[in-house]
């Protein structure tokens, strides 16, 4: 399975919302994008620090009219933990996420090197979809440091709305 690039079909079914609603959710009025952010677990301290500001920023990408969720391969009890640890009240959390779909996704995997990981998981990555559920743009990391800063994903979403640019990346050799 290859990696998808910018324009081409995300896959169905890649991962289980904790809230059990769909995702992408079924809406009336389709968002300008939906922002999906990959994280490594529970277990990852540099993934808390992240979903938190993402909880925090949570209203700017409403603002935006972004429908965002943050998703991991934890199971479902693992996904709990989170949002009771870190306290997350508004942002939605997905479990379960495929590794097929995560390769597709082009996203990074590794197995555990400590007991509270799970025995694999994903590394980071942020992506931007449209509203036709394919890919916009991403932001991958192999590493759980140097993750881009939610302003500058902010700060893209503007961008590419204020001056209608469409995605770069599609070429494919």
């Amino acid at each position: 399975m290859s990696r998808i690039v910018p324009l081409q079909k995300l896959p169905g079914n890649m991962f289980t919302a904790l809230d059990a609603k769909p995702w992408p959710l079924d809406q009336v009025n389709k968002p300008n994008f939906y922002l999906i952010v990959s994280y490594r677990g529970v277990q990852c301290s540099f993934c808390k620090t992240q979903i938190m500001e993402l909880e925090q920023k949570l209203s700017l990408f409403i603002d935006r009219n972004v429908e965002v969720i943050a998703v991991s391969a934890d199971n479902q009890e693992r996904a709990q933990k989170a949002v009771e640890d870190w306290s997350l009240a508004k942002l939605r959390l997905g479990f379960d996420l495929s590794f097929d779909a995560a390769k597709t996704l082009g996203l990074y995997i590794s197995s555990a090197t400590k007991e509270v990981e799970m025995p694999r998981f994903t590394e980071p990555g942020i992506f931007l979809i449209a509203p036709n559920q394919t890919l916009f743009a991403s932001w991958i990391s192999s590493f759980p440091f140097a993750r881009p800063p939610l302003d500058e994903i902010i700060r893209c979403i503007d961008f590419v709305i204020e001056h209608k640019r469409g995605p770069r990346g599609t070429l494919n050799f």
